[in-house]
């Protein structure tokens, strides 16, 4: 099974792209509190309704909770010719953290279910 929940914060403003065939895909990165004390830094990618919805109701600082999958992009260094890999989320399902004050002002959130 893979399956990952994780609630942090994100670094930067989500950016939205489309595909070819025309589906929406948000990519953004967010930080997770490690119980160590350092943050957990992972890029995370979304598709269709759940990008739309990210990109519409989230901007940098906002915390966020993410179920996804885990992802392993492989490739070759351009300039060394050695393996290179890094970790990924790639969000099934995506939802408000922290107070209902806290999510109100963010562009022009309501009250719905995300995972409706």
């Amino acid at each position: 099974m893979n399956s990952c929940n994780q609630i942090g914060n994100l670094v930067a403003d989500p950016e939205t792209r489309t595909s070819e065939k025309g589906t929406p895909i948000t990519t953004w990165r967010m930080a997770i509190n490690n119980s160590g004390g350092d943050d957990v830094f992972i890029d995370v990618t979304a598709f269709g309704k759940t990008a739309e919805f990210v990109a519409n109701h989230f901007h940098k600082g906002k915390a966020i909770f993410v179920t996804s999958r885990l992802n392993q992009d492989n490739w070759e260094d351009k300039q060394t010719g050695k393996p290179r890999s890094k970790h990924t989320l790639i969000a099934d399902r995506v939802g408000f953290c922290g107070s209902k004050a806290d999510n109100e002002g963010a562009k022009g959130a309501k009250e719905e279910d995300p995972f409706a």
